[in-house]
């Protein structure tokens, strides 16, 4: 009877180790949400003043592993099953009120950026522009989540040529 109670005993400290050991690969297991995004926007007039705004309209909550939309943004999403699908021209006309960013470049690059979806606006002065959206995540080769540098380019909607008439330059 002390043979079996040794070997039981083996076996509950075996069980009682691998049971610990499942832990702590787990733990290994939650999102790679260090590091930062960035979204780089070419294709902008230069020498235009053009006002760059951004908006992150869903975050990545790392403790929750859960996407989040911002409270602004919610009536404009019309799909909440992933990918979600937004109302772009309902965003872009009712984004809370942001000062501006402004560049003379043809690109700017927004750092820092947390892992989510972001609504940028930009406008110049002789250009305005479609309305573009971007994600700054991606997943690794474990399927865990990260960060990630996007680039996007500016499509413009209209251009405004503004003329100038000069009479001492008539001949």
């Amino acid at each position: 009877m002390s043979k079996i109670k040794k070997v039981l005993a083996l076996i509950l400290a075996m069980a009682m180790i691998m049971a610990m050991s499942i832990v702590s690969f787990a733990e290994g297991e939650t999102p790679a949400t260090t590091g930062t995004a960035s979204i780089k926007v070419n294709g902008l007039t230069p020498n235009d003043n053009t006002n760059l705004k951004i908006y992150e309209i869903v975050s990545f909550n790392a403790t929750q592993s859960k996407w989040d939309i911002a409270e602004w943004a919610k009536a404009y999403v019309t799909d909440t099953t992933n990918p979600y699908t937004f109302d772009w021209a309902a965003l872009k006309n009712n984004a809370p009120t942001q000062t501006p960013v402004t560049t003379n470049s043809s690109s700017y690059t927004f750092s820092n950026l947390g892992i989510g979806a972001y609504l940028i606006i930009a406008s110049g002065e002789t250009t305005t522009y479609q309305v573009m959206g971007a994600a700054t995540y991606e997943y690794d080769s474990d399927k865990l989540i990260g960060p990630k540098a996007v680039t996007i380019s500016a499509k413009g909607e209209g251009y405004t040529v503004n003329k100038a008439y000069d009479e001492n330059s008539l001949v």
